[in-house]
């Protein structure tokens, strides 16, 4: 018997959704979801090795010419996790924009039901594309933990914001659904391409530089394009398809959209604030304060502490 079983409900990783399963999603199951999770992790971190080994001996010489003022930005696992995290960004955020274009237009229950066979062709293969670019997405971050852990650069913010959307992922991917919001979260991995950018040259070329401020300023307006006012949109829509009744959620259960709910307006933006909360300290230099980093941020603070030691003085 097929074990497809053809109804349009969501859960048990798309398995009882046959607009998704066995076409058009990786996993149709839990053993399919392990094994596919067991692949991009080994696929992620092969890349993030063969870009350390056999990327980063090519481009030493380039990156000795204009070295960094901090030794641990001058070592493979910098360049790789920059490179790699790039590679992510731009792969998942181009995926994500086709995706999320074609679901523009459509339904409310296209946009945040599961999958349905009475829903278009090109609606369903735009629904597929962003299951398969949020496992991509998903694995990423597993590799990405291990990764910061290995650098011994983590930090509570940081795990906390990969554990949110770690788990927004499985629990859209686990009942299949709201691939509009799904989309939407991916688009903004986006700006986190302009963020590398700077992140890589800031300290190498300068502050004053045409190239450090270009970036700052592109991943400036595509975190408020993206992240602020993307993400208030998807939000606003989500909550206003729920409370309007103008999607049935065939299959979900109760507690699991009320956890949804909460998810888009709280965790779901305190992840997001915490993800700030990190690029705000590479943007303001905190994280090499100890060593002296001179950036525009650092300078700032020393400015306003010497102010007040000098009225205290008085």
């Amino acid at each position: 018997m097929d074990i497809y079983r053809g109804r349009d409900d969501a859960g048990m990783w798309c398995r009882d959704n046959a607009a998704l399963c066995p076409h058009r999603v990786w996993w149709c199951d839990a053993g399919g979801y392990a094994r596919s999770t067991a692949v991009g992790v080994l696929c992620w971190s092969a890349l993030f090795c063969a870009i350390c080994g056999l990327l980063y001996p090519l481009a030493k010489g380039s990156m000795e010419r204009w070295p960094s003022k901090f030794k641990n930005e001058n070592c493979a696992m910098w360049f790789g996790w920059h490179v790699q995290s790039t590679i992510h960004a731009c792969w998942v955020s181009s995926l994500a924009f086709a995706a999320i274009y074609t679901l523009s237009d459509a339904s409310a229950g296209a946009q945040f039901d599961a999958s349905s066979t009475r829903n278009s062709q090109h609606i369903n293969d735009a629904v597929g594309s962003i299951a398969n670019t949020s496992h991509v997405f998903f694995c990423y971050m597993l590799v990405d933990t291990l990764i910061t852990f290995c650098r011994r650069e983590m930090t509570i913010d940081y795990f906390l914001h990969h554990l949110v959307f770690c788990f927004f992922c499985v629990l859209i991917q686990y009942h299949c659904f709201a691939p509009y919001l799904a989309g939407w979260l991916l688009i903004m991995e986006l700006s986190t391409i302009f963020l590398n950018g700077f992140s890589f040259f800031r300290n190498r070329l300068g502050y004053d530089h045409l190239l450090v401020k270009a970036f700052f300023l592109l991943f400036a307006g595509s975190f408020l394009v993206c992240r602020l006012l993307g993400m208030t949109y998807i939000a606003g829509s989500f909550i206003l398809a729920v409370f309007r009744h103008e999607v049935p959620f065939a299959g979900i259960p109760r507690p699991c959209m009320i956890t949804m709910l909460e998810m888009t307006v709280a965790p779901l933006h305190l992840g997001r604030c915490l993800g700030w909360r990190r690029r705000s300290a590479i943007l303001l230099g905190v994280q090499h304060r100890e060593e002296g980093d001179e950036s525009v941020g650092w300078r700032l603070r020393r400015l306003l502490e010497r102010a007040g030691a000098r009225r205290s003085d008085r």
